[in-house]
């Protein structure tokens, strides 16, 4: 009897090791708690908080751009946004209407942090399914994102000029600005899943 529950003791020792070992893994980057709702809440979340530092981080850059050169009217674009763009196709083809001067700032908002929150939605995702797209702490998905919206879908869609027809100086600006959006993405992300660095 006495051998018996000593059996037995051990088999629950050896339970209650092999959960306290699956719950490590999971900490730590593993599969068992994998949570595709937690990561798509997460990712729009970070997303949003980074679309937001990104538009401060351009407006620094076109700050600093505006004083070191000293001429204004070359960096400021005639020609209204590519979010300004996409929100008046969407009101066109929701409201069978143009946008009025007043709505097209704040519809280009929308659009940009519609944007930047079901970005950061998918990388949220992605990052549940496959932890190793957090690699290189958002910094490829930035990159990726700008190849992809920057270089790619907005000039094939005519919400942008093609690429080829972009000063080097824009392209930098882009690239750079979508590196911001990665990594805050990345880091808010994280944050909110508590997760440890990677």
């Amino acid at each position: 009897m006495t051998q018996a529950l000593n059996s037995l003791s051990k088999t629950e020792m050896s339970w209650a090791r092999m959960h306290q070992v699956a719950e490590n893994y999971a900490r730590n980057g593993g599969s068992p708690r994998r949570n595709l709702t937690r990561g798509f809440i997460s990712g729009a979340v970070a997303g949003l908080a980074a679309g937001w530092v990104m538009v401060q981080f351009q407006n620094l850059w076109t700050a600093a751009e505006e004083r070191l050169q000293g001429d204004k009217s070359q960096h400021e674009a005639h020609e209204a946004p590519s979010t300004v763009k996409a929100a008046e196709k969407i009101s066109k083809g929701l409201l069978g209407r143009k946008l009025k001067k007043e709505e097209k700032t704040l519809a280009g908002s929308a659009v940009h942090y519609g944007f930047a929150a079901a970005s950061g939605a998918v990388y949220g995702v992605a990052a549940e399914v496959a932890p190793q797209v957090t690699w290189g702490n958002g910094l490829p998905f930035g990159t990726i994102l700008f190849a992809a919206a920057d270089e790619i879908a907005l000039p094939a869609s005519g919400l942008s000029p093609k690429a080829s027809e972009v000063p080097f100086s824009k392209h930098i600006y882009g690239f750079a600005s979508h590196l911001v959006f990665g990594l805050v993405t990345e880091l808010g992300r994280r944050a909110i899943r508590r997760e440890p660095r990677a």
